[in-house]
Order: structure tokens, then C-alpha cells, then sequence
């Protein structure tokens, strides 16, 4: 007779802790073959944080070496933003040209206004320490000059007015040089300044470019420091910061004030001279060619006296900084001290 089938029963059922070591077994298996497929180098393992998404036949240590070398932006988020602002914005001519009432406004990309004085960055470079955004002024060959209105709302280029006429200023001699002013910068008119130990004219730093071409008035260029000259009058300076425009020749020659004076010995007199005829600066003491080190400590220190006013931290009478920012009471103090012929 065939055998009886022997009764079916369920196989024993492992314990947990069988099941753990199972488990473990599998996963050093898995590695095992991972590991005879694909060459991972234990150095480039350490560094990946010890995961490897290269496909055989690639080490990790070769993708490694492709990926650092595509360039990442550098740079934070509003160093970029900044950055774009300024390359992107533009001026427009409001009212008659040739009128005191005439004005150029800034604007954005956005066609949204903004002040070049406090929305444009100062810093045109995040490897150069001293290439810097200029807005210009005075073009070169002009004779009608203009100043950033730095009391009125959203601070446009305004027409320089003479002060007994009320009639726009025409200067007898054009500038030979493109002029202009640093954004976010301020000379402090109650705070002596770090070099000279004196104060300064209330406004953003002036620029001088000494370059061949000749700029827009409004244009926003990106110009290298080369040093500095300051008129001086009864305690307070006007600072003249030197530059050249960066795609210009003398950018790539000329590193400082002394290069400069050797490449044209002439050069910072003939600037001197300019100011002394146009700017009734006849009276006025003019210091030593400052070098560029010492040119940047200055912008540097307008800078910080800028970001402290822009944050209320110092008082601010009649400037303006921006729709939510009132003036405090300080007239009185400036009044009093033109009065006495101590102030400019």
C-alpha cells in the first residue's frame, strides 16, 4: 500500500532576534556585491559623507572632481540683488532741459523709482576691494554742472544754482573729466573724519575719473580707486576721490596716486586748478595726493557714517533718507555754525 502522506503542518516561525541577524547577513551581501561592481575609494567615501551616486564604472572620486568645477555664483543673495540693481537701472530727464527745474530720476529694471544716492550699492566688485559704482554728474567736456539733491525726495540729479541769481551755474571752463559722487557714502558735517581729522561737506563722496571716454550725466559706471585730494576750509574738507573708469587703459596701468603723478606729472595740479577756478576754491588749502590705501579707509568710514544714518542713528536735518525717515532737529546747529563761518 502507498504510504500516507504525512499530515501538512506550518514551518516554526523564527524569532525576532533570528530575524535581526537575517536581516544584517543581507545588507553585508548587498555591500559585497556593491562593492565588486562599483570602485569607491574609501578617501572620496569620507568626503561624500559616505554615499557614492556614481554608476559603474565611475568612481566617486571622478564625479567629485567634475562637479567642483562648475562655478557657483558668489556672493550673498543681496550682494547679487544689489548687484543687478545697479546694472540694470537707468535715468530719466524730467521738466525742461536748461531750466532750474529740470531733474534726472533713477529707476529700475521695474521702471520703479529709486534713489541713486541710498538704493545703488557702493561696491562694483566682490574680488576688487577698490572698484566701486560712480554716478555721474558732470560729464566730461560739460559745462553746466549738477549735483545729487540730497534733500530732496528720492534724491535726483539736480541743476546747480547760483546763489544770489537764483540762475542755473555755467562754469567758465569745462571740465576736462568726468565728476560724480560714490553711492552710500557720507561726509559727516559734525564727525572728524579718521585722516585728516576734520569734518566733511554733508554729502556722498565726490569722484573724479580721469579716463578717455566721456560719460552720460546720470550713467552709473563701475571705476577703480586710485587715490585722493582734499580742499580744505576753517576745520572741514571736501574730499576728491581719483578713479578710473575699470574697462579704461589707465585702469590696467595706474594702481595708485604716485603711478598716477608719474604717468602725468601734471595731472593732480591741473584737477586742483580746475576746482580752485569753477568752484571758488581759491582760499582753500589743498592736502598731499592721498595713496590708495588710505583713500579706502576713507570710503570705508563714509560707508559706516551712511549705514548709521540710514539706520536713525544719527541725526539727519535736512537730508533726505527715504519716505519713512523724518529729520530731527538739527538745522540750528548748522545754521549756527555757517553763521560763524566754521561751517561749508
Amino acid at each position: 500500500e502507498p504510504l500516507a502522506a504525512a499530515p501538512r503542518s506550518s514551518p516554526p516561525r523564527p524569532s525576532p532576534r533570528a530575524m535581526g541577524r537575517r536581516a544584517a547577513a543581507a545588507r553585508v551581501s548587498l555591500a559585497a556585491l556593491v562593492a565588486c561592481c562599483v570602485v569607491v575609494p574609501a578617501s572620496a567615501a569620507r568626503r561624500a559623507g559616505g554615499i557614492c551616486h556614481s554608476s559603474p564604472g565611475e568612481d566617486c572620486e571622478t564625479r567629485r572632481t567634475e562637479k567642483s568645477s562648475v562655478r557657483r555664483p558668489r556672493g550673498t543673495k543681496r550682494q547679487r540683488a544689489a548687484t543687478e540693481v545697479a546694472a540694470t537701472a537707468s535715468s530719466v530727464g524730467v521738466g525742461s532741459e536748461g531750466t532750474p527745474e529740470h531733474r534726472h530720476f533713477f529707476q529700475d529694471a521695474e521702471l520703479r523709482p529709486i534713489s541713486p544716492w541710498h538704493d545703488l550699492p557702493m561696491s562694483a566688485s566682490e574680488d576688487h576691494a577698490a572698484v566701486f559704482w560712480m554716478v555721474t554728474e558732470l560729464p566730461k567736456a560739460a559745462s553746466m554742472p549738477y549735483v545729487v539733491a540730497t534733500a530732496e525726495r528720492m534724491n535726483p540729479l539736480a541743476p546747480v544754482l547760483d546763489v544770489t541769481s537764483g540762475e542755473m551755474r555755467e562754469y567758465a571752463w569745462s571740465a576736462w573729466f568726468n565728476h560724480g559722487f560714490l553711492p552710500q557714502t557720507w561726509e559727516d558735517a559734525f564727525e572728524l573724519d579718521p585722516l585728516l581729522r576734520m569734518r566733511g561737506d554733508d554729502g556722498p563722496l565726490d569722484v573724479v575719473d580721469i579716463g578717455a571716454r566721456q560719460f552720460r550725466r546720470g550713467e552709473l559706471v563701475r571705476v577703480k580707486v586710485l587715490g585722493s585730494i582734499a580742499f580744505l576750509n576753517q576745520g572741514f574738507c571736501d574730499w576728491k576721490i581719483i578713479v578710473a573708469a575699470v574697462d579704461d587703459l589707465l585702469a590696467a596701468q595706474l594702481n595708485d596716486v604716485d603711478e598716477v603723478e608719474a604717468f602725468e606729472p601734471q595731472l593732480i595740479v591741473t584737477i586742483e586748478e580746475w576746482f580752485r577756478r569753477n568752484e571758488h576754491f581759491a582760499t582753500r588749502e589743498v592736502s598731499d595726493p592721498v595713496n590708495q590705501e588710505k583713500t579706502l579707509n576713507i570710503v570705508k568710514w563714509s560707508h559706516e557714517r551712511w549705514k548709521r544714518l540710514r539706520r536713525g542713528e544719527l541725526d539727519q536735518y535736512s537730508l533726505w533718507l527715504g519716505d519713512g525717515m523724518k529729520p530731527r532737529a538739527r538745522e540750528s546747529l548748522l545754521s549756527d555754525a555757517r553763521a560763524e563761518g566754521s561751517a561749508p
